[in-house]
């Protein structure tokens, strides 16, 4: 089974396949630095993490559950993600309430 259909809380669906490409976002604590040491502070401590976009995300498929593992991965490691077809588009994935197996 190469197809889930994601239903999310507010009952919208979305269908994902192997061929799908997801798109990652993550966030990582804010080590930047920003000119001089008071405003680095300053900047770290409004915004402490920052995102970071991990590019194609692979969704193998499992001998037995089909793409169901790699889908449940890609909610739990990354708390928003979105699809190269719809850039304009990002979900949220604690948003995803039921993920089934389609044919």
């Amino acid at each position: 089974m190469d197809k889930a259909k994601l239903i999310f809380s507010d009952k919208s669906e979305l269908i994902v396949s192997t061929e799908s490409e997801f798109f990652g976002i993550r966030f990582s604590k804010n080590e930047a630095l920003y000119g001089d040491e008071e405003s680095t502070k300053k900047i770290q401590f409004m915004f402490p993490k920052t995102a970071s976009v991990i590019s194609y995300l692979d969704l193998d498929l499992h001998v037995d559950a089909g793409i169901l593992p790699a889908m449940v991965e890609v909610l739990e490691n990354y708390p928003y993600f979105y699809l190269k077809n719809d850039e304009t588009l990002i979900y949220s994935s604690k948003a995803v309430v039921k993920i089934e197996l389609i044919d």
